[in-house]
């Protein structure tokens, strides 16, 4: 039965950028509910501008990943790369 009522696993992208957002969220800036990656990105940007080159890169990593036609396996790899990189 517990098996029947697993929640889905998440695909690789959306992994990655959780793992993002969370390294962001323990240094105060949380992901809000209603924000879309790019809102979130010009907000960290914002209050954050030492942080803007890599989360622009990160997000921009992640909509390929996710969201474009076909990602290649060398946009996952790029993402994961990135955020594992990235030390806010």
């Amino acid at each position: 039965l517990a098996w029947e009522y697993r929640p889905p696993r998440l695909d690789p992208a959306a992994a990655s950028y959780r793992l993002f957002t969370r390294k962001l969220a323990k240094r105060g800036l949380g992901r809000r509910g209603h924000e879309t990656p790019r809102d979130f990105l010009a907000r960290v940007a914002r209050l954050r501008p030492d942080l803007a080159p890599p989360a622009t890169a990160i997000t921009e990593a992640y909509l390929r990943a996710r969201y474009a036609p076909g990602p290649s396996r060398a946009d996952l790899d790029a993402l994961r790369s990135l955020v594992r990189r990235f030390r806010p």
